[in-house]
């Protein structure tokens, strides 16, 4: 399967089955990343959150968050894909009222002047 380069969506390929699902999980992660609002980056992503809710994974865990830390998790149907971040992303911590920026491997706090 090839990916895009920057947030590593399946891209279509010929002859492409149940090509509707993967259009579908597309638009869930491009509409959740078009608006900046994370839930949080310390809490534990809630598996009973909406669809296209995001999350900075805030640790290691088990299961699907086992080596994801720093990623951003977002809820598709009834489980999470996790979007490696690029140097740049910014996105506002809505249960902290606080911008991040990623960069070299971590999110920073951006000051709120």
């Amino acid at each position: 399967m090839t990916y895009t380069n920057n947030i590593n969506l399946n891209l279509l390929h010929n002859y492409q089955i149940h090509k509707e699902i993967l259009i579908n999980e597309n638009s869930i992660i491009v509409d959740s990343l078009m608006f900046n609002g994370v839930a949080s980056m310390t809490a534990i992503p809630d598996a009973k959150c909406p669809i296209g809710t995001k999350y900075i994974v805030p640790i290691d865990g088990i299961n699907e968050l086992k080596d994801k830390k720093n990623y951003i998790a977002i809820k598709v149907e009834d489980r999470w894909v996790f979007i490696k971040p690029k140097d740049g992303m910014i996105f506002w911590i809505i249960d902290e009222k606080k911008l991040v920026v990623y960069s070299e491997d971590l999110w920073t706090y951006l000051s709120t002047g």
